[in-house]
């Protein structure tokens, strides 16, 4: 009898964003870190996912870092997560959501008084 055991140290995935709330058309940066219960830095991709659609999969740095930066964000509230890819070594994890604000650029009228 031959018995197969998936070893995979477990993986901690978190989201920021900078700054949350944005205005519209300001570039936000999303970064995720990826840790390991073992202390070694996991390698692999992350996945971001904005209002439920996958965008764009972003490589882990030497630091566990992956960094993702978004400029063209509509005006409201955007559901977004990140989800760090298995590899041979590292099993998968997920962000909790993380809600980004964006709002409408507000310009006010300019008087002078002479």
């Amino acid at each position: 009898m031959l018995i197969k055991l998936d070893l995979k140290a477990k993986t901690l995935t978190n989201l920021v964003s900078r700054p949350n709330p944005s205005v519209l058309n300001q570039a936000v940066t999303f970064t995720v870190t990826v840790t390991s219960t073992l202390g070694i830095i996991p390698t692999g991709v992350v996945t971001y996912t904005i209002d439920g659609t996958s965008v764009v999969t972003r490589t882990l740095n030497s630091h566990g870092l992956a960094i993702y930066t978004e400029s063209g964000l509509s005006a409201g509230k955007h559901t977004m997560f990140a989800g760090y890819e298995s590899n041979g070594s590292f099993g998968s994890s997920k962000t909790g959501e993380l809600v980004q604000t964006v709002y409408y650029r507000v310009l006010l009228p300019l008087v002078i008084r002479w």
